[in-house]
């Protein structure tokens, strides 16, 4: 009977410092107005990019390819053709 105690002690104990680590481990990160400003530029959908421009445009040696997004805006990928090739 003592055995089973110790044992079951035992285990809520090792639970106990588990769930202790794991509470203490959650760290608060804040990011500074520079870093949130970056995400903010990145999650921006109504700016066009490279990787936009290399994905929805053909290589076309005469277009200029215009990409239109849903909120009404538009990126020009001037001269595709060379922007595909590097």
């Amino acid at each position: 009977m003592k055995k089973k105690l110790m044992g079951i002690v035992t285990i809520i104990a090792i639970a106990a410092g588990a769930g202790y680590n794991v509470y203490a481990s959650r760290s608060n990160v804040k990011l500074s107005d520079l870093a949130l400003a970056n995400v903010e530029a990145l999650a921006d959908s109504s700016e066009g990019s490279q990787s936009d421009c290399n994905t929805y445009c053909m290589v076309s040696y005469f277009d200029t390819c215009i990409i239109r997004y849903t909120n009404n805006t538009f990126t020009t990928c001037y001269d595709s053709r060379i922007r595909r090739s590097n």
